[in-house]
């Protein structure tokens, strides 16, 4: 079971180590100077690490998308021009990676080993060449800035050229430094969630410039509940969502969990929860269903103790929850209960939700006209949208764009009917590679969850082409070259 490899101590540590970052981030993000000069900092650390210590490079990396959100974390700023800290991580570990190779590894390169790992990885690079040149050739102004998401999966390259060179020795350490400081990243991101619902909640001073570190970095979103409460959204919570369904098999199939497990998960339920993530709860929820339906399935019992388990869990996540808001330690602006902010989120007429139903058949539409190979990377459609910030610039709400939250029609229109052909067998591939590899089967049954909760999000809130979901194929397939 992956949780075995769990040390405290190194997870304390990382953990300090992520939340000094944090730290850093808040004081130094409006200051241009020294937001270069760290941004500099960690670049060259990451560059160093790819040489020197590649393994651990990869995972900091990963854990990057887990704490840096957009990739706005840390900005290198020159002129009139930006430069994220994940776009210089990426050249970073790329030239680490040409380095290694270089100078450190032989020469001569097992193509036939390559091909058998990564065969597959050839369809999604011809998807992404023929949407790019269909795009070039309608001549679309939003070209590179659509597919520039889509570079993030060259990552692969680089790591499956680590992986596939290592010992056993080291693959067995890179899975426990993996698991110990990938969880001291979501412990931070988790921790970031609640202590700014907390802050928000009981309306301290430091609020303002809160926000603001917040927007201007692209971590997250927060917007107004009502009542003095808050929705804290951050887009890289999908690994927390992740984490929970991971932990899920081990639910049912252990007679007993720690306590500390039993922490964990109501840690990670309450950021679920005060995400406000309609995407989330639903996916969550099926997969919840289906993984009670599998178990009880294969050993003919209806799990009620377990049944009951997860509900006194849930219970203490929203005692948690409600306990951060009615803490007397400020003045309190909170004037509904939490229960009624979570039914408010169920409202289906709210600006989110009515906004995408007035893109839906702008969408439905434009796709008939080139639904078999789409129209490529660029294209924009023009709806009428409801949210309040877009009402501000025009006051009809008419919006123009090339980023849809309709994930899977998305790609319809970009790609086709054959390319969503082509992108299925390939996110198919990815986890059937799993199957044939020596990992617990409680791991397994986590990782083919895990793909069904970004399928199901993806239909509302696109993930799969996105570097945060991205990242998350890139570790499955990490996961597999590691077991080869």
């Amino acid at each position: 079971m992956l949780f075995d490899f769990i040390k405290r101590k190194k997870v304390l540590s990382w953990s300090l180590f992520f939340l000094f970052l944090e730290i850093v981030s808040f004081c130094v993000y409006k200051n241009i100077f020294w937001n270069n000069v760290v941004v500099v900092i960690l670049g060259l650390g990451i560059l160093v690490l790819t040489y020197k210590k590649p393994l651990l490079s990869f995972i900091l990396v990963i854990v990057e998308l887990v704490l840096g959100g957009f990739g706005y974390w840390f900005v290198f700023t020159f002129g009139d021009h930006r430069i994220s800290e994940r776009m210089i991580f990426m050249g970073s570990f790329l030239l680490g990676w040409l380095l290694w190779r270089v100078f450190k590894k032989n020469k001569v390169i097992n193509w036939k080993k390559y091909w058998e790992k990564l065969k597959y990885w050839i369809l999604i690079l011809g998807l992404i060449l023929f949407a790019f040149v269909l795009g070039y050739w309608h001549g679309y102004v939003f070209l590179f800035k659509d597919v520039n998401a889509w570079l993030f999966l060259f990552y692969i390259v680089p790591i499956a050229d680590f992986l596939l060179n290592i010992s056993i020795e080291q693959k067995a350490r890179l899975k426990n430094d993996f698991i110990n400081i990938f969880l001291a990243g979501l412990i931070v991101l988790a921790f970031k969630v609640l202590i700014t619902f907390f802050l928000f909640a009981h309306g301290f001073l430091i609020i303002d410039s809160l926000y603001t570190w917040i927007r201007d970095t692209r971590i997250g979103e927060i917007t107004p509940a009502g009542g003095g409460l808050y929705r804290v959204f951050f887009q890289s919570a999908i690994y927390i969502v992740l984490a929970l369904v991971m932990m899920l098999p081990q639910v049912w199939e252990e007679k007993k969990n720690t306590w500390s497990f039993s922490i964990l998960f109501v840690f990670f339920l309450s950021v679920l929860i005060i995400s406000l993530s309609r995407s989330f709860w639903l996916a969550f929820g099926i997969v919840l269903i289906g993984i009670y339906i599998y178990f009880a399935w294969i050993f003919k019992k209806l799990f009620i103790k377990k049944i009951v388990l997860l509900f006194l869990w849930l219970v203490a996540s929203l005692g948690f929850l409600s306990f951060l808001i009615l803490l007397p330690v400020n003045k309190n602006n909170s004037q509904i209960a939490l229960s009624r902010l979570l039914v408010q989120r169920t409202d289906l007429q709210d600006e989110a939700i009515s906004s995408r139903w007035n893109l839906l058949p702008i969408m439905l539409e434009a796709i008939k006209g080139h639904w078999v190979v789409g129209y490529g990377f660029g294209k924009t459609l023009e709806y009428k949208s409801n949210d309040p910030r877009i009402r501000q610039q025009n006051s009809e709400g008419y919006f123009r764009t090339y980023a849809f939250e309709w994930g899977w029609l998305s790609f319809m229109l970009k790609f086709g009917l054959i390319g969503v052909f082509v992108f299925i067998f390939w996110l198919g591939s990815i986890f059937w590679n799993v199957k044939g590899t020596s990992y617990d089967k409680k791991v397994k049954l986590g990782i083919y969850f895990s793909g069904l909760l970004l399928v199901v999000v993806h239909f509302f809130t696109p993930y799969l082409n996105h570097p945060l979901g991205f990242g998350w194929l890139i570790l499955i397939q990490s996961l597999f070259l590691i077991d080869s």
